[in-house]
């Protein structure tokens, strides 16, 4: 399954519901603004093997044609210890992100296993997702830096 768009409430990380639209095979899409104002637009990549992760930014929409346009490295971080996410209740790590400016993204590993997830290159944390919705909410685990291209190997123990 591909990555969707949705343009959103700002400060509301949205996990599921209605109005994601498809990104084409560009990496392109449209979405409809209510107006002029203050909006989070989400990217999902949702339900992976390994992985289900979200790209999102509060944005500022003026005019009718706002473009918006990121781009952005990526490493692999294999994560030893943790139980990944199985869809029920909260899951137990997820990579939180900070690019530039209000650009961030959030990662939670799915499945049992070691495996190798896709995430940002840069400095990044991993955290322990609580009942908030806002990942500045949850307990840092550890500070993390993935490299551009490279895999981080990282051992936590949660108990």
């Amino acid at each position: 399954m591909g990555w969707t768009a949705r343009l959103g409430s700002p400060g509301e990380l949205e996990f599921d519901g209605q109005g994601w639209t498809a990104l084409d095979s560009d990496g392109q899409f449209v979405l409809s603004a209510r107006g002029p104002g203050r909006y989070r637009v989400t990217l999902r990549r949702p339900g992976g093997e390994f992985q289900e992760q979200y790209v999102f930014e509060d944005v500022v929409v003026r005019g009718l044609d706002a473009r918006w346009e990121r781009e952005f490295s990526t490493g692999k971080l294999l994560l030893d210890g943790v139980e990944g996410y199985r869809g029920e209740g909260t899951p137990r790590v997820a990579h939180c992100w900070k690019g530039a400016g209000e650009f961030n993204s959030l990662t939670i590993p799915i499945g049992d296993g070691t495996h190798e997830i896709e995430v940002p290159a840069g400095a990044a944390e991993l955290r322990a997702p609580n009942e908030s919705t806002a990942p500045e909410a949850w307990k840092v685990l550890r500070a993390i830096d993935v490299r551009r291209g490279a895999t981080l190997s990282v051992q936590l123990s949660l108990d």
